[in-house]
């Protein structure tokens, strides 16, 4: 088996298809936090940890938890947090009103178990012969794994890692070919969700500044 890639020699593997890889089954439900202009069941084929660079699929991407798919989509992009540390740091997150009012809230719910890729422990990453420096580098890094576990012969619908929002969030990228087992669901702004809201506050020291 060839050795395992490290953040200075990135790439996949060659004999990644050969591998057995860490799968699991996950039954949801999953959250999305979305533009909610946009459509609550989209597979993104721009950019994402592990999209596709060819574009030739999309991925959905989601959490397990709501106020997992709210510090994903809206706290670790734009940096507000950048890892569990920085936010025992007692930094607060600002998120204004006009955000939440612009951003809704999906359930994404399974007429099927889905198989996923299981990169959620270091056995798992170094099983496919990376480490847990995949999961904090960039995208331009981290996606090109998107494409071979995609296309090996166990046929994954997804992929679940931990997330970079601690406590532990579970983001879960499933791959366009499980659309047909998907359904969405908008739950509406996000300036609604009290529980989901007063959770962010506690856990992610969330600051709502106004419109």
């Amino acid at each position: 088996m060839a050795s395992g890639r490290t953040p200075d020699d990135p790439a996949p593997p060659a004999d990644l298809a050969a591998r057995p890889i860490p799968l699991t089954t996950i039954e949801g439900p999953a959250w999305r936090v979305y533009p909610g202009a946009h459509r609550p069941l989209h597979f993104n084929r721009q950019d994402g940890r592990f999209n596709d660079p060819q574009r030739q699929y999309g991925v959905l991407y989601a959490a397990d938890t709501d106020v997992g798919a709210f510090a994903e989509r809206l706290l670790l992009a734009p940096g507000l947090i950048k890892d569990p540390v920085s936010m025992a740091s007692g930094a607060s997150a600002p998120v204004s009103a006009t955000t939440l009012e612009t951003f809704s809230l999906a359930a994404i719910t399974f007429a099927h178990p889905l198989t996923c890729v299981d990169l959620r422990t270091p056995s798992g990453l170094t099983q496919i012969g990376a480490g847990p420096w995949l999961l904090m580098a960039p995208h331009s890094v981290s996606k090109h794994w998107s494409r071979p576990l995609f296309l090996h012969p166990s046929a994954p619908e997804g992929i679940v890692w931990s997330s970079r929002a601690g406590h532990d969030v579970i983001s879960v990228g499933l791959h366009e070919r499980a659309k047909p087992k998907i359904t969405a669901k908008s739950l509406g702004p996000l300036i609604g969700q009290r529980r989901l809201l007063a959770d962010a506050i506690r856990r992610f020291d969330l600051v709502i500044t106004p419109t």
